[in-house]
């Protein structure tokens, strides 16, 4: 009788280990389903953002980069993985390091405006670093940068008319000078004033350095060598 007690009892025990292993191996396979789900999304997300995401370790090397920043760069990101700024991008290292490592040093993330030179001409873009944390503190850094040219150029475009309405409303006289292109937008109130009919916008500065007296024209000449 007692060794049959004694028996059940152990059938008993040695069932309830295996039901508690097994409930224990089923939550461990929940919660890793869990966690894959996530890194899924996550990765999903990163993907297909149109905003730059990057991250880097301590030492500046890249631990990631999205395709949209591969975009920018003009990079594939296997090209970029495990390398530092120092060697993809050596001309605006410095300045890249030293906003990295204050991020890092001061354990806040940080926004800024900055200004790149792209292979589609300069963007500007709003970007966003903050700090990584793991158990024995930061680690490194992650970044998002989200291109914001259309609207900087809005935003200028905005400033200048405002600038023209208060010369216009003062009195003054306007003018619109496309360096690039060699044209300037004048008018033709300032010629009418000197005698003369308004020129094209192509031919202004040229009609323009021609009126001038000779010591205004030198002058005129230096200020704006020394400008640009």
């Amino acid at each position: 009788l007692w060794a049959d007690v004694g028996v059940s009892a152990l059938t008993v025990a040695f069932a309830a280990a295996c039901a508690g292993l097994v409930l224990g191996r089923m939550e461990q396979a929940r919660a890793a389903h869990a966690q894959n789900q996530t890194m899924q999304l996550l990765q999903a997300l990163v993907d297909n953002t149109s905003d730059a995401v990057f991250a880097k370790d301590a030492n500046g090397r890249y631990l990631l980069f999205n395709g949209a920043a591969a975009r920018v760069a003009d990079m594939h990101p296997e090209q970029v993985l495990g390398h530092t700024d120092q060697s993809l991008f050596p001309a605006l290292y410095a300045s890249i390091r030293e906003r990295d490592l204050s991020v890092m040093q001061l354990k806040q993330p940080q926004t800024f405006e900055e200004t790149l030179d792209t292979p589609t001409g300069m963007r500007t873009f709003l970007t966003t670093k903050g700090p990584l944390h793991g158990p024995q503190g930061v680690f490194g850094l992650f970044g998002v940068a989200r291109d914001i040219t259309g609207t900087v150029q809005t935003r200028a475009q905005l400033e200048r008319s405002e600038l023209r309405f208060r010369l216009a409303a003062s009195g003054g006289d306007v003018w619109d000078w496309d360096i690039a292109a060699g044209k300037a937008v004048s008018q033709s109130s300032f010629w009418q004033r000197l005698g003369f009919e308004a020129p094209a916008d192509d031919e202004a500065i040229e009609w323009l350095t021609m009126v001038l007296h000779s010591d205004d024209r030198d002058l005129w000449q230096r200020a704006l060598r020394a400008h640009f």
